[in-house]
């Protein structure tokens, strides 16, 4: 149970820091709907990988795999100098498929090797493959649906 504890302990901090700089209190108007919506993608990606039951080192790198996802997106869009209209978030969400189905696989991948008592590799695994997965569902977004400047290739 503690382990669990420590996940969304640890799945919060962020959250903390973005509601708590200068821009974050200027932007969130009404903190609990924006709250719930954080925590439900920490549930959901939780629900995926508990029936493989993670130790706590591969539930630290899935509670840390988001924010940095997050960050990968925010700076595509100002590397690339795409104006966010308000649907930039559509992309990051509908690249989260990918990210889930990177969990399941690091999960299935986490059980069959064994890997409940080690530290180092589970963290591992369970931040490549779900980045892997992320960057792949990335692309065929930006292929597909929406315009990503140099990660679109079809014109």
């Amino acid at each position: 149970m503690q382990k669990y504890f420590f996940y969304f302990l640890t799945a919060s901090i962020p959250f903390v820091f973005m509601v708590f700089s200068v821009e974050g209190l200027a932007r969130v108007e009404n903190l609990l709907p924006v709250l719930g919506q954080y925590i439900t993608i920490y549930v959901i990606a939780l629900a995926l990988v508990l029936p493989f039951k993670p130790n706590l080192s591969f539930l630290s790198a899935v509670a840390l795999l988001f924010p940095f996802l997050y960050l990968l997106h925010v700076w595509q869009m100002h590397y690339n100098d795409l104006h966010d209209n308000g649907l930039g978030i559509l992309l990051y969400i509908f690249s989260l498929f990918g990210v889930g189905l990177g969990l399941v696989v690091a999960g299935i991948l986490y059980k069959k090797m064994g890997l409940q008592n080690e530290r180092v590799k589970p963290f591992a695994l369970a931040i490549i493959l779900p980045l892997f997965g992320f960057l792949i569902n990335y692309l065929v977004v930006c292929n597909t649906l929406a315009y990503c400047g140099c990660f679109s290739f079809s014109l």
